[in-house]
């Protein structure tokens, strides 16, 4: 199984030289307070630095987008959501620990130097990725998203929960 399937979590070294594996990750990086946002942009888009306007700050955020509909189908599209290079500047400048999106990358699929995984890993930022927000509501949740304990791992599946 490779350890980027399905819902997952990449550290720091997925992309970082001498970046942290996971097992040098503390796991309060993965559980805590979490906010869901919602962007409606569709298949295609970038998720900009605005949609964070007038929102709590907190440590952990996952962005729920038009791929939560895409990760029901048997085949993978390419025109997923994907972040935008000022939403991740902006989420390192507030101090994010941790970033999720309802699709397999944060980057777009045609991006060749995948920058905004640079932005977030070069930064400490860990990235969770194919998480199911389908049925999930915007707002504030306690999130526990456990990796595998793998010495030295740049990645790993995880089982991932929002608590109300």
């Amino acid at each position: 199984m490779d350890i980027h399937l399905g819902t997952h979590i990449d550290a720091p070294a997925h992309f970082i030289v001498d970046g942290a594996t996971l097992d040098h990750v503390p796991l309060e990086t993965m559980v805590g307070p979490c906010r869901v946002v919602e962007f409606s942009g569709g298949a295609g888009s970038e998720i900009p630095a605005q949609v964070m306007a007038g929102g709590n700050p907190s440590e952990r955020v996952l962005f729920k987008t038009f791929n939560s509909q895409l990760l029901s189908q048997s085949k993978f599209d390419p025109r997923f959501v994907a972040m935008s290079e000022s939403l991740a500047h902006l989420l390192v400048r507030d101090g994010v620990r941790l970033v999720g999106i309802d699709y397999f990358s944060v980057d777009r699929f045609d991006s060749s130097d995948r920058v905004v995984h640079h932005i977030l890993l070069g930064a400490g930022v860990v990235i969770l990725e194919g998480i199911n927000l389908a049925a999930v509501d915007p707002g504030e949740y306690q999130l526990i998203a456990l990796p595998l304990n793998i010495v030295g791992a740049e990645g790993s599946p995880v089982r991932a929960v929002l608590l109300k």
